[in-house]
């Protein structure tokens, strides 16, 4: 039982969040292929004279011009959006991990804010209306206190404590040892492709520059339009700008970053993994919820202030 899934305000949160994702993603990509079809049509325009007819030259260096100014144009446009769509997506993140973190508390009977026993329904239902005051959350307040958590609480507390435990470690610290785990090795396969990627077209280019210098002292034995497209065309530049594009790609995702901070939450949710020691009243099992959401919700606090720095 993960009590998250009962709560509206949860749901449309989390939805919300990656629909978010998606847009600023989809929006950054976008951006990068511009900028590198605009890199690719300024050689291709060089070569135009062993592709097209002399009339065409003009209206071939036209078209670049065009396509160069409409692409300048979305970029500026892009950096306008940029910024705001990262912060909206961050936010809305933040939050729905803070409503998993609260329904725990919630369930649990536990106060976050002083660590004290007791969490009302009120209370509970003044955390989501508070939730959604902001500009960000808004336009959700209609799922506030549309969730069935207070029964399920009623239901909850009534199991023997060794089994609120096992409900709690498989649903959350299982859970979330596991979601750190497997993004741990997304993020380094995808850290090491793009290395790998980044040497190939170094590679590349270099086999291409070094085409280039052959051809320019030797140029009897290449045909010659061979020899001008090399001396015209400098694919050189265009792999290298590529590169550009990748690693300014990696920078925004903060993959380094992210890869040492979920292995580092890896670690910590792998010393919590073992059951909690469950005494008579409930007191270790409390505070092992208290310190298992503090590093969770410290993870969330320090993911939105590096994203949204």
């Amino acid at each position: 039982m993960s009590p998250e899934q009962h709560v509206p305000l949860y749901a449309v949160l989390d939805q919300a969040a990656n629909n978010a994702q998606r847009t600023w993603r989809g929006s950054y990509v976008r951006s990068l292929l511009v900028l590198g079809i605009i890199g690719v049509l300024a050689e291709l325009k060089e070569v135009s004279p062993l592709l097209f007819r002399p009339e065409w030259h003009k209206w071939v260096k036209l078209f670049v011009i065009l396509i160069s100014v409409v692409g300048a144009l979305y970029e500026i446009f892009y950096h306008i959006q940029h910024k705001s769509r990262f912060g909206y997506w961050t936010r809305l993140r933040a939050k729905a991990e803070r409503v998993k973190s609260e329904a725990w508390f919630y369930l649990f009977d536990v106060a976050p804010a002083s660590g004290d026993t007791g969490y009302t329904e009120a209370q509970w239902q003044r955390f989501q209306q508070q939730l959604t005051t902001d500009d960000v959350a808004a336009g959700f307040v209609d799922a506030v206190g549309q969730d069935s958590l207070t029964s399920d609480k009623a239901k909850f507390v009534q199991l023997p404590l060794a089994q609120q435990a096992q409900l709690y470690h498989t649903n959350r610290v299982i859970e979330q040892h596991r979601y750190f785990a497997s993004r741990t090795r997304r993020l380094a396969q995808r850290l090491r492709r793009h290395k790998q990627l980044v040497v190939v077209l170094l590679l590349l280019a270099i086999a291409w520059a070094i085409g280039r210098a052959v051809a320019i002292l030797y140029p009897h034995i290449a045909t010659p339009v061979l020899a001008e497209t090399l001396s015209e065309f400098n694919l050189f530049v265009i792999l290298i700008s590529i590169i550009g594009l990748f690693k300014a790609y990696i920078e925004v995702e903060n993959v380094e970053y992210l890869l040492n901070r979920y292995q580092r939450m890896e670690h910590q949710l792998s010393v919590l993994l073992p059951n909690p020691t469950v005494l008579d009243n409930g007191t270790t099992l409390q505070s092992h919820v208290q310190e298992v959401e503090r590093i969770l919700l410290s993870q969330t606090q320090d993911w939105e202030t590096q994203r949204l720095s």
